[in-house]
């Protein structure tokens, strides 16, 4: 699979779309879960499916994601926020 990058105003070109980002660097307070599937990808929130429960979670906020393995890591705070830990 590849996207689209914009190189210049004027010119694009395809990129291969990369399964694992490491986003920001969390130190050691990251929370780790698996997803089952990725059903929204919005420029800012992806909706993760977790459990069968619909989960958005601002891109701001994720540390690493794993599209292939289906594992994500956020911060430890939004995991206590969300009822996780």
């Amino acid at each position: 699979m590849y996207f689209l990058v914009g190189v210049s105003p004027f010119e694009y070109r395809f990129q291969p779309i990369p399964f694992f980002e490491v986003v920001m660097d969390s130190g050691d307070s990251g929370f780790e879960f698996e997803f089952e599937e990725i059903r929204f990808d919005t420029p800012l929130a992806y909706l993760f499916i977790v459990d069968g429960d619909e989960v958005w979670i601002p891109k701001s906020q994720i540390i690493a994601i794993d599209k292939r393995d289906m594992q994500a890591e956020i911060p430890l705070w939004l995991a206590e926020k969300k009822g996780w830990i």
